[in-house]
């Protein structure tokens, strides 16, 4: 099965073609591999100039750069425009994030780039606008393992209530006090013993929110950017959080 490729480009009323900001011209790069459905967008000063989604059967070695090439083209932009590059760090799919990052690295290193790199919680935790309970995005870790983290929104603010946990989902739903709105691409393995477990204080968000959204990594980093958040291509590096499957097999050798 081929990657399938969703192409957004954004319409906007003719009034914000009028805005102007007082700032150098900026064109940034948001590179999101933290799971199979691989997300890339563009943005500018003023706006989001495209998003391209793909979900790819196996790895993003091969369809990352067509897509970023897809994404640059269909906006006629050019690779040389490129003022800025961000990354999701992780936690995540462990092949995903490498892919993700040494293409950053590698577009970053070749035109001298300031990089951003984000928590992908947080990214899924900022990309929910409005929440009247405190919002738990999950992504699938390995073998019955998650990572997920609590958030709340206050005075239009997203507040992480806890570190990045990785965690089974026993240990998840003991941290749970409250009504908790859950969501991301974990969610779909845990979601029955999640209701059946918290009964009221469960709640969910439809499958849409479960997309990693390169456009919400972009946002973000733009605004670290514009505070002197940036940092060298070499520091571009992946936050796993939990074990790789190497380092797992290793410990069993150990004891085995």
């Amino acid at each position: 099965m081929e990657p399938l490729y969703s192409f957004t480009q954004p319409t906007y009323p003719s009034s914000s073609k009028e805005m102007t900001l007082k700032r150098e011209r900026m064109l940034l790069l948001a590179i999101d591999t933290s799971s199979p459905i691989g997300s890339v967008a563009l943005r500018d000063e003023k706006r989001l100039v495209g998003l391209l989604t793909a979900c790819v059967k196996s790895t993003h070695s091969e369809g990352l750069m067509p897509a970023v090439d897809s994404l640059l083209h269909r906006t006629g932009r050019d690779v040389s425009e490129l003022t800025a590059l961000a990354c999701t760090s992780g936690p995540g799919s462990y092949t995903g994030l490498r892919v993700g990052m040494a293409t950053g690295q590698g577009i970053a290193f070749a035109l001298g780039l300031p990089c951003v790199a984000l928590s992908t919680l947080d990214v899924f935790a900022e990309s929910v606008p409005y929440a009247a309970y405190p919002l738990c995005p999950i992504l699938p870790a390995r073998k019955g393992w998650l990572y997920a983290r609590m958030y709340r929104r206050q005075n239009g603010e997203i507040l992480p209530c806890t570190d990045e946990l990785y965690v089974q989902p026993d240990e998840l739903i003991k941290r749970i006090q409250e009504p908790m709105i859950f969501y991301g691409p974990g969610l779909e393995s845990y979601r029955s013993d999640l209701r059946e477990t918290l009964g009221s204080l469960f709640f969910e968000l439809p499958c849409v929110w479960d997309v990693p959204r390169a456009d919400i990594l972009a946002e973000l980093a733009f605004r670290k950017l514009r505070n002197g958040g940036g940092m060298e291509p070499a520091r571009l590096l992946p936050h796993y959080l939990g074990p790789s499957q190497a380092e797992v097999n290793w410990k069993q050798r150990q004891h085995g």
